[in-house]
């Protein structure tokens, strides 16, 4: 019912890839694309795909430190869906640089905080598993959705061509964790260039 996307661009015609798409996907009708950085002729941000309406919508911009190679500005995305009686939905897209990564995840976590009902968080980490930063997640109840259902599943959608990395993510808080039926990666990997992404994506199913 509802997609998230990360570093989204708009096109020469002023609308984004993910209205693109939109025209692309039968039943998808509703498009949220919001700008993290806009310049005169070109914005990038992230953006939510959906076969249902997203009347409530949220946002927490992230900071930017200085002097590191990332000079992306991110934010992080919240809609509250009325599908399955009721599910906020977080749209992540978080620095490869780890003390950027840091700051990001730090100054997330109140804006995850602030939901009272069932919750995903999805999106595009850029840090692997083994990272420290997950356990801040972890304290706060959130269920890494891949690492639970399919452990032995090494998960990687990164880079799609030859996936060799796991930095995408779909995290259940506590209120959801138990109603996640699967998930799986979709996309295809290998072929040649022009591809959909550089990421494969992550499905994931709920009761």
């Amino acid at each position: 019912h509802i997609v998230a996307l990360q570093a989204v661009s708009t096109v020469p015609e002023g609308l984004s890839q993910a209205h693109e798409l939109s025209k692309a996907l039968p039943d998808y009708d509703h498009v949220w694309f919001e700008p993290a950085m806009e310049r005169i002729d070109h914005a990038k941000g992230s953006a939510f795909l959906a076969r249902i309406p997203l009347p409530r919508r949220h946002t927490r911009a992230l900071s930017l430190r200085a002097g590191t190679d990332d000079t992306n500005r991110r934010k992080i995305l919240r809609v509250q869906c009325d599908m399955a009686n009721g599910i906020d939905v977080f749209n992540a897209h978080f620095s490869w640089v780890t003390d950027q990564a840091t700051d990001n995840l730090q100054e997330a976590l109140p804006f995850l905080a602030e939901v009272r009902g069932p919750a995903l968080l999805m999106g595009d980490f850029n840090f692997k598993p083994d990272s420290p930063l997950h356990e801040q997640l972890r304290s706060g109840g959130w269920l890494d959705v891949w690492a639970a259902m399919r452990p032995a599943d090494p998960g990687y959608t990164f880079e799609a061509d030859s996936p060799s990395q796991r930095i995408d993510y779909v995290y259940a808080n506590p209120l959801l964790a138990a109603r996640v039926k699967s998930i799986d990666c979709v996309g295809k990997q290998g072929g040649t260039p022009p591809r959909l992404s550089d990421h494969l994506g992550l499905m994931v199913t709920i009761d």
